[in-house]
């Protein structure tokens, strides 16, 4: 059983996700500005957190387009 610490250790900030997506950090807070994507969580320092299943859901977003 994974802990909430572990878990976390999973997530990816924001920027993370814009290098493994190819989309800039603005783009994904417009993204989720819209309701297209949304962080599950923040770190203490208020920075989102999201995740790595996000990866996908840009990708999708992307074929939409």
């Amino acid at each position: 059983m994974e802990t909430a610490d572990t878990d976390k250790a999973n997530l990816l900030k924001i920027g993370a996700l814009a290098s493994q997506s190819g989309l800039s950090v603005k783009a994904l807070r417009y993204y989720e500005e819209l309701g297209l994507l949304q962080a599950c969580d923040r770190t203490e320092g208020n920075y989102r957190l999201f995740h790595p299943r996000a990866v996908g859901r840009i990708a999708f977003i992307r074929r939409l387009q």
